[in-house]
């Protein structure tokens, strides 16, 4: 997942922590590289596991949730989600 992280209508700084959530539940993270962007990769885990088949697909920025509009396995090979933290 990747995609534009703006802050208080701003390019996100360096550093800034983004996670991914399946189902609410928090999975990876990834420290951003550069300014106002981000990548998290994921991968589909077993029926078990909150990264399974179907599981909704979110953006954790700043303790705030936003949902991508995806599940995983829904087709989509690269999900871009421009992010604008209030």
């Amino acid at each position: 997942m990747a995609g534009s992280l703006r802050i208080s209508g701003t390019g996100a700084p360096l550093g800034t922590v983004v996670y991914l959530a399946f189902d609410g539940v928090l999975g990876p993270s990834k420290t951003t590289t550069k300014a106002g962007e981000y990548n998290v990769d994921f991968w589909t885990g077993g029926e078990t596991c909150a990264n399974r088949v179907g599981a909704a697909i979110s953006v954790v920025v700043n303790g705030q949730s936003f949902a991508s509009g995806h599940t995983i396995g829904d087709g989509a090979y690269l999900i871009p989600v421009l992010i604008d933290v209030p």
